[in-house]
């Protein structure tokens, strides 16, 4: 039986002068739900990732579980400088923790927006046949859907990649990543503010079709959660807390005052200092 990190919010549930209910610790750990490893996307069992700063090193994390399941369509909230790039890293596996594990059971993508793998030294058509080869698609096919929902013309097909605008990156992204067929969306900010540039119907529908799948998408505004989001968690100070009703978890999140310090262990050992942190129970046996 592991153990997920709980944000206590009594004096944030006050830190508006508005009618916000008192949530004690006790209500928090009561309303957390019991969930396997084996029926998440991905869950994190104790992790642990220490930051180097110029003079110090601090944890961002300490001790930190929590579930991510499937067959939900889940938003991370949480405040600029908060940790939610470092929190994908660690689901991607492309940042290393200290100490703990992160559990994989499912194909998640690589994050809406990167679009390193186009070589910018190669021409669109050289990317999009090496691309197809890769999913094991028709190259033609990759070809004609980039030069449709792009808009380009057969003569940018010899254009080299890095001279292309972002936006027209974003959306060939954009096309391979929903090729790819993930169990898991990883979308990591709000899909409007991507640059995809000019909207037109199939592109509209290509951005529909991230969110309609299971995705976790690390968000900083409740404005910015699709309408689909049926799983809130709330990334403050350090700690990770579930919300089964979304709509109660931004109320919550909107009541939060801006952390000062957004790296909560900043400045303090990071030793493991014996201490356990107010938690709840998440079996990630």
């Amino acid at each position: 039986m592991m153990e997920t990190n709980v944000v206590s919010f009594n004096d944030a549930a006050r830190a508006r002068d508005e009618s916000i209910a008192y949530i004690s610790d006790e209500a928090l750990r009561s309303a957390q739900p019991v969930i396997d490893a084996g029926s998440c996307h991905v869950a994190l069992d104790r992790c642990t990732i220490i930051m180097q700063a110029k003079t110090s090193r601090y944890a961002l994390f300490k001790d930190l579980s929590a579930a991510f399941p499937k067959q939900r369509r889940i938003a991370v909230l949480g405040h600029k400088g908060s940790g939610k790039t470092v929190l994908i890293d660690m689901m991607l596996k492309r940042r290393a923790v200290q100490k703990g594990r992160v559990i994989v059971n499912s194909r998640l993508s690589w994050s809406v927006s990167f679009v390193q793998y186009l070589d910018g030294r190669l021409t669109l058509r050289q990317n999009m046949i090496f691309i197809a080869r890769v999913l094991n698609v028709d190259p033609s096919y990759l070809i004609g859907a980039a030069l449709e929902i792009c808009n380009f013309q057969q003569g940018q097909l010899k254009e080299r990649m890095g001279n292309m605008p972002i936006s027209m990156r974003r959306r060939i992204g954009l096309l391979v990543y929903l090729l790819g067929n993930f169990d898991c969306h990883i979308i990591d900010g709000p899909l409007r503010g991507m640059m995809f540039g000019q909207m037109n119907e199939r592109l509209e529908a290509m951005m529909s079709a991230v969110t309609s799948r299971d995705y976790i998408a690390a968000l900083s505004e409740p404005r910015q959660v699709p309408s689909n989001c049926d799983l809130l968690h709330i990334l403050y100070n350090g700690r990770l807390f579930m919300f089964e009703d979304v709509a109660r978890g931004m109320e919550i999140y909107q009541s939060l005052p801006t952390p000062e310090n957004p790296n909560p262990f900043a400045g303090q050992d990071d030793k493991d200092d014996g201490s356990d942190d107010e938690s709840v129970a998440v079996d990630l046996m």
